[in-house]
């Protein structure tokens, strides 16, 4: 029944001399980075009803630059005659943050006590967030940077009740909403006669050999929105003093919606661009407009059972999935697209089957073909047992088991990708298409392992795991021909598999002293026939073969290390300083003509990218500015050293910095327009953000 508030506030920027790499990151704005956030609670009825306030603005510059020597409107004309570039630079040369983000976030809980053993509550979280993702080929074209949105918003409405003293449940039901969108402009249209749009037109847009990207616009809009009401119940009824009982159930409703636009140009009755130029939605038969709106279905269903007895705890369930994808399949997979049919009797109607459209022979509507185009995809459903178990083996130590069976979904852009099977009009491979009839990834876990306590407040634990993977969604190795044999196309399915296998060990000192430490260290190996879904598509459109053996995954990590060390003297001051270990992930290398080998050279993820190292510090100073008030001072340094930790790399060489195609171009040397070969091929985005000071207040009371 008491009121209880705090508000912190911090500001800070990048601070580096890492300019070889992050152009105008010497630029210290100490405002660069700033963030203010408080929450407050307390009765709104003596005890019965409660609120919880919280809320928090977020904004960072960010540290990867670009410099406005374009505009959009420029252009570069190559000289036929001297085979030089005349190039438009009519930018007011300005540095431009092209990854800066502002996040706004809120939540607001009420908490009813109905009347003893039932409580309700109702919570509201929303967060909007404005962000651009950095583009290295228009670094020095800085406004054909898409604008990105996030917002989400969800409601939560909770029942907690004693059914008895020894039974209870939870019941929540919710609606959640996540909106993501892109474009460059948010209006297509400007309402001027004289220039009706701000795109460009990009037929006359050409770049320069060795050059950054000269004028024109990404004519991308895209918008995807999922709505998902959930009901989810959980009951717990301990039966004895040794048996505790859980079940329960959740439902959730999908509402996927997503619309990728691709802008064309705008033509007039004679089929040529309109003059001015403008732009225009491509018709939804067009591969240029992809759109769809699905409402799958998640249902599922659990009971577990704990039995704790002559110092044994013993675990016990079963879950069961069922999943209704809400999609279909296609009938005749060699004539795919519902709106260009290629058979002649999905065209019109060929009573004599010649092939040819004869006269009384009426063309077939859009209407009658979707009357036999498609099949709904099937239900899925799983059944998927665990069991758990821990054991005392000594007045300090215990030994735990773990083992089950889980059920992962698949993404549902590999469901629903290009859902109308549309293809383009080249020959060749058309691309890849979803598939709603893919089975959801099937996951057996496994782990052993001791936690032992080492005096009052230290204690080791060790565990050894492992996790098998099958139907993993990968694509066909051999394409599907289209009706004539002139196009193929790929389409996921369920093909690829893997295993995990490691062992983690982690050690922690609790606060005595004032001192504190944490260790832990993985050791993992992860392997599979393929990493990305698309893999085998790729090797296959490289002329290569698709691999079939067992290689390293490219998130395989196999060494990790978390090390934290503390000290913290109450209501006075303390420090942290957290250090991390990664080594290298595994890679392809690429060829190139200075290995003089061919294609499958070299076996998939052969070698690793470099080791990354971090280190995290936080200083703080407590001042008692009252009974019950506390004002705190800290500073936040994160990669203290600076370290340009690489997490790309070029993989010809295994280097973020150089690549054989840089050398290549050096023996060339090139005419270069605004920018050099070491601007164009360092590229910020394969390295860690720089070092980053955060210096801020917190005021409790």
């Amino acid at each position: 029944n008491d009121f209880n508030a705090n508000i912190q506030m911090y500001s800070g920027d990048y601070v580096s001399d890492k300019t070889d790499v992050f152009t105008n990151v010497d630029d210290l704005n100490p405002v660069g980075i700033r963030n203010i956030e408080g929450s407050l609670s307390g009765p709104i009825l003596q005890d019965e009803l409660f609120f919880y306030l919280n809320g928090r603005y977020y904004y960072n510059t960010g540290y990867l630059y670009g410099q406005r020597v374009y505009l959009i409107s420029d252009r570069a004309f190559e000289n036929p005659i001297t085979q030089q570039f005349e190039v438009q630079s009519n930018g007011d040369g300005e540095f431009v943050s092209m990854n800066e983000s502002e996040t706004i976030y809120g939540q607001g809980k009420l908490t009813y006590r109905l009347f003893e053993g039932v409580k309700l509550s109702y919570n509201y979280l929303l967060e909007h967030r404005d962000y651009q993702d950095y583009d290295h080929f228009n670094k020095l074209t800085p406004d054909n940077n898409l604008l990105r949105f996030n917002k989400s918003y969800t409601n939560i409405f909770t029942i907690n009740h004693a059914v008895e003293s020894n039974s209870f449940y939870t019941l929540n039901l919710s609606y959640a909403f996540r909106d993501y969108r892109q474009y460059l402009f948010e209006e297509i249209y400007t309402g001027n006669s004289a220039k009706p749009t701000n795109y460009e037109d990009n037929s006359t847009v050409v770049t320069p050999p060795y050059s950054f990207g000269v004028g024109g616009t990404n004519n991308n809009r895209f918008v995807r929105n999922t709505g998902t009401y959930g009901a989810k119940l959980d009951w717990t009824t301990q039966l004895n003093q040794e048996i505790n009982l859980q079940f329960g159930g959740d439902y959730r409703r999908n509402q996927i919606y997503l619309e990728n636009i691709n802008l064309v140009p705008m033509l007039d009755v004679n089929g040529q661009k309109v003059n001015p130029y403008n732009v225009e939605i491509p018709a939804i038969a067009s591969t240029d407009y992809d759109t769809y709106d699905h409402k799958p279905d998640e249902i599922s269903g659990y009971v577990q059972s704990k039995f704790e007895a002559f110092n044994l705890i013993f675990n016990l369930g079963l879950r069961v999935d069922y999943f209704q994808p809400d999609g279909v399949i296609l009938n005749d997979p060699t004539d795919p697209n519902i709106y260009n049919p290629l058979k002649p009797n999905n065209r019109f109607n060929d009573a004599n089957g010649n092939g040819v459209q004869d006269p009384g022979e009426a063309t077939k509507t859009l209407a009658e073909r979707e009357s036999y185009w498609y099949s709904d995809a099937s239900a899925k459903t799983q059944v998927s047992p665990r069991v758990g178990l821990a054991f005392p083996i000594s007045a300090n130590g215990v030994v735990h088991f773990s083992y089950g069976h889980f059920l992962q979904l698949p993404r549902y852009e590999y469901l629903y990708q290009n859902p109308r099977f549309k293809l383009g009009v080249n020959s060749g491979n058309a691309g890849l298409f979803g598939n709603t009839d893919l089975e959801p990834q099937q996951t057996v876990k496994g782990e052993i392992g001791l936690q032992q306590q080492i005096g009052d407040d230290m204690s080791v634990d060790a565990t050894v795991f492992f996790e098998d993977f099958r139907d993993l969604t990968g694509t066909q190795t051999q394409d599907v021909v289209v009706f004539g044999g002139a196009q193929t196309y790929s389409q996921y399915i369920n093909s690829d598999f893997g295993y995990a296998r490691g062992f983690v060990v982690k050690f922690t000192k609790r606060f005595t002293g004032g001192f504190a430490a944490y260790l832990d260290y993985t050791f993992s190996d992860t392997k599979g026939n393929a990493s990305d879904p698309a893999d085998s598509r790729n090797a296959a459109l490289g002329g290569a073969l698709p691999e079939t053996f067992i290689a390293p995954l490219n998130w395989d990590q196999t060494h990790t290390l978390n090390v934290s060390l503390a000290y913290s003297k109450s209501n006075d001051w303390g420090f942290s300083l957290i250090g991390n270990f990664f080594s290298g992930q595994p890679y392809t290398p690429s060829v190139n003509k200075n290995t003089r080998v061919t294609q499958n050279a070299f076996p998939r993820n052969s070698s690793d990218k470099p080791t990354i190292v971090n280190v995290d510090l936080r200083v703080y100073k407590d001042f008692e500015i009252t009974t019950g008030t506390l004002l705190s001072v800290f500073l936040r340094v994160f990669n203290l050293l600076d370290f340009d930790n690489p997490v790309n790399i070029y993989t010809d060489t295994g280097d973020p910095f150089f690549t054989f195609a840089k050398l290549e171009a050096e023996k060339i040397n090139p005419v270069m327009y605004n920018n050099t070969l070491d601007e164009l091929y360092t590229n910020p985005t394969y390295f860690s953000e720089p070092r980053r000071v955060e210096l801020g207040l917190g005021l409790n009371f």
